[in-house]
């Protein structure tokens, strides 16, 4: 399962949450009230079923899960009781707030790979011509994030030449910290900021085009 939440990406495969690409660090077992949490969501969860699915046939502490909550409250950057755990007053609790399913990885109808873009856990095969970065889920590079516009930047491939330039979003397309004005090339781990959001590009001869897989 990979979920989305504002500036937060959930990965139980890897094992992580992370925020603008960074790694967020959980418990085990706070981890795993997240995942529970964001498994039900929009249900609320009684108190004594999070007790069950994290502690099963263990005794511990009646306010642990409370103190769980406490956790993953300040991991996220919570305030109050009504942030992205939300409390159910005399019954428990629920995931609050807006979420939506992350992008998989997926190859473009063309096979041939012109690079790649890496987001996070996310990577993004490239293809010989233009590559639009947006919110867009139409676009070939989907960023799902707040402060990314819908046709946000454009990567272009021609040959072995790589270039960026934004396409008139509202904050800015920055490369190697210097806001984009006109078209820049692009070498082997050149850093893209689109919005707040960071990007690594990565030309073809580190990606494969058969299987649509990334190295």
């Amino acid at each position: 399962m990979q979920v989305r939440f504002d500036d937060f990406l959930f990965d139980t495969d890897a094992r992580e949450l992370r925020r603008r690409g960074r790694a967020v660090h959980l418990s085990p077992k706070a981890f795993a009230l997240v995942e529970t949490l964001l498994g039900s969501r929009p249900r609320a969860l009684r108190r004594q079923e999070l007790h069950d699915r994290l502690w099963p046939r263990t005794f511990v502490a009646h306010n642990a899960v409370a103190r769980l909550v406490n956790e993953v409250r300040r991991a996220l950057g919570d305030r109050g009781r009504d942030g992205w755990i939300r409390t159910v007053h005399g019954y428990g609790y629920a995931w609050g707030g807006e979420t939506e399913e992350a992008a998989p990885l997926r190859a473009p109808a063309r096979t041939a790979s012109g690079g790649i873009l890496r987001w996070g856990l996310q990577s993004y095969l490239l293809v010989e011509g233009a590559n639009v970065i947006g919110r867009d889920p139409e676009c070939t590079v989907w960023i799902a994030a707040k402060g990314v516009s819908r046709r946000h930047a454009c990567v272009a491939i021609q040959g072995a030449r790589a270039t960026v330039e934004d396409l008139g979003s509202k904050n800015g397309t920055f490369l190697g910290g210097r806001r984009l004005t006109g078209s820049a090339s692009l070498a082997d781990g050149a850093e893209i900021l689109v919005g707040s959001e960071l990007l690594t590009f990565w030309s073809a001869t580190d990606t494969t085009t058969t299987t649509g897989q990334v190295r």
